[in-house]
């Protein structure tokens, strides 16, 4: 669909009227959503896995029917991960919009070409910078909801993204750490006191559990001689330059508000050279977060259950046709 209607878009200018080409986009766009609803709604599966039973001839998870197909697409994942996702994804487009009108913008500014640089590329640059504030504060509340979704399914998760080593009350957001918690050599540098247990249950108060005890749920849950904690640094630094990258984004289209505001043109070309290069920050700062969300999933490629798994999500070693080399913990198949 999206291939079809793009083809005919691109190759369709001057063949088509002009409302039917217009038409064409909007089913790429259409196709675009629906392929990327069916994609996270995989991906959710993998963090909190509904409607799937384990064959026990096969060892293998296997959709639950009818039935199963519609647990997935309303596991509770899936929902807030598909509004952070397209959230993000408006922001990534406004500020590529942002980078190119500022840019021509200026050029026309400083060429002389007044009603160009007024009436396009001023009006252009203005409605990718409303685009990315909008975006950003959507993507940041939804990204605040869907976090407290993985810290309730997937606490090692979250527990890394903060190097939270014990578990404690009252839990603060550290701006760096080194180290890890499993040899005792985290270093963390400058915490603010509250701000993970508010980010994790808008409760500043609360107990989160630490990345020691996570591991120790786990190895009682699902067996001993596995580390299940992620990769610490790559799972805590992954966290902050998403957050940081998508926060300066929507600081600079904050910016490029103010000073179009009132019919004012921009004609510095070193503001045309920033505007380009912040085109690739909200990009990169999406791409952290998927890495934080796939590395903070390991060492399984789909996570385990929530901590009273019932007999249908949980799963166990086949039965019949053992695999030749020694089996693995039963999620981790």
């Amino acid at each position: 669909m999206e291939s079809t209607f793009l083809g005919l878009w691109i190759f369709g200018r001057d063949r088509l009227s002009p409302k039917l080409h217009n038409l064409c986009i909007w089913m790429v766009a259409l196709g675009t959503n629906l392929s990327a609803f069916f994609i996270l709604a995989a991906n959710s599966w993998m963090q909190h896995p509904v409607g799937a039973i384990v064959n026990p001839d096969t060892g293998r998870a296997e959709l639950d029917g009818i039935g199963g197909f519609f647990e997935v697409l309303g596991n509770k994942i899936l929902w807030v991960t598909v509004a952070h996702v397209l959230a993000s994804a408006f922001l990534v487009a406004g500020t590529l919009i942002l980078g190119v009108s500022a840019w021509w913008m200026i050029k026309a500014t400083r060429a002389g070409q007044d009603f160009e640089a007024r009436q396009l590329w001023r009006r252009m640059t203005r409605f990718g910078a409303v685009t990315m504030v909008i975006a950003g504060v959507l993507t940041a509340g939804s990204g605040h909801i869907q976090g407290q979704l993985v810290a309730e399914e997937q606490p090692a998760k979250m527990a890394a993204a903060e190097m939270l080593c014990e578990t404690e009350s009252g839990a603060g957001f550290t701006v760096a750490a080194f180290g890890s918690c499993a040899d005792g050599t985290a270093t963390h540098l400058i915490t603010v006191p509250y701000v993970y247990s508010f980010m994790a249950t808008n409760d500043p108060n609360a107990e989160i559990m630490g990345l020691n005890d996570a591991q120790e749920m786990y190895a009682e849950r699902y067996g001993d001689g596995v580390d299940y904690t992620p990769n610490e640094m790559v799972t805590f630094w992954s966290f902050r330059l998403m957050i940081g990258l998508g926060m300066l984004a929507i600081a600079i289209g904050a910016v490029a508000l103010w000073l179009t505001r009132r019919g004012r043109l921009v004609d510095s070309p070193r503001l045309g050279k920033i505007a380009l290069w912040s085109m690739w920050l909200p990009f990169v700062a999406c791409s952290f977060g998927w890495i934080m969300t796939e590395i903070g999933r390991q060492p399984g490629w789909w996570y385990p259950t929530s901590p009273t798994p019932s007999p249908r999500s949980t799963c166990s070693p086949p039965t019949a046709s053992p695999p030749p080399s020694p089996p693995a913990p039963c999620w981790r198949r």
